[in-house]
């Protein structure tokens, strides 16, 4: 006979798994925001990189020009490199998402029968 110490045990359980579940979700969100500061920031100092390599070619420095012209297409790559890895972290989040939907569903069902099974 399944006693109500062990319903309220599987209970905690079923928190506790739900609640580590939020927090990967949450932890993943942040994640997000740091990312968008971060591409945020780059472009940032893309634009500044972008004025100074005006001002070279106004003076006509071509050495200046080239090293300032790669470092913006560095910044690009890296840009587009960080937009790729946001959308994997995306993916992931939307996957948890789902799979902590399901496990809520299925502890609550399990937790229901555990008390039916106490109460009877």
């Amino acid at each position: 006979m399944v006693n109500l110490q062990f319903a309220n045990h599987v209970l905690y359980f079923c928190l506790l798994y739900t609640h580590t579940y939020i927090l990967v979700v949450r932890n993943v969100a942040v994640v997000n925001r740091v990312i968008v500061f971060l591409i945020l920031a780059i472009k940032r100092e893309e634009d500044k990189v972008k004025c100074s390599l005006k001002e070279a070619a106004k003076k006509g420095d071509k050495g200046v020009c080239t090293i300032l012209a790669k470092e913006v297409i560095r910044a690009r790559k890296a840009i587009a490199k960080i937009h790729t890895s946001k959308a994997h972290l995306n993916s992931i989040q939307l996957q948890m998402k789902n799979q902590l939907g399901k496990k809520k569903a299925l502890l609550v069902r399990i937790w229901i029968a555990v008390t039916i099974k106490v109460l009877s």
